[in-house]
């Protein structure tokens, strides 16, 4: 992909312990974490898509780039 000038980045926001059976445990990022790791892509990179994945609370939901974020800046383009 990098040499079509697309790169692919993540947010973690959890972490967790699973197996084909199920899942064992769950440990969630802290949204200070979650919103340093937004602000370091969108620093770097002029982000045209994103997918959202896990967003485990209310306090993470708040804090993801589709809530507008502080974190993501004006460079985070929405594509709805």
């Amino acid at each position: 992909m990098q040499m079509r000038g697309v790169f692919a980045t993540s947010v973690l926001t959890a972490i967790t312990a699973q197996n084909t059976r199920g899942v064992a445990h769950i440990e969630m990022a802290s949204v200070a974490s979650v919103r340093a790791q937004l602000a370091a892509i969108a620093a770097d990179f002029d982000i045209a898509a994103h997918k959202i994945g896990m967003l485990g609370t209310t306090e993470m939901i708040a804090a993801s780039p589709t809530a507008c974020a502080p974190a993501a800046s004006a460079r985070w383009r929405s594509t709805r």
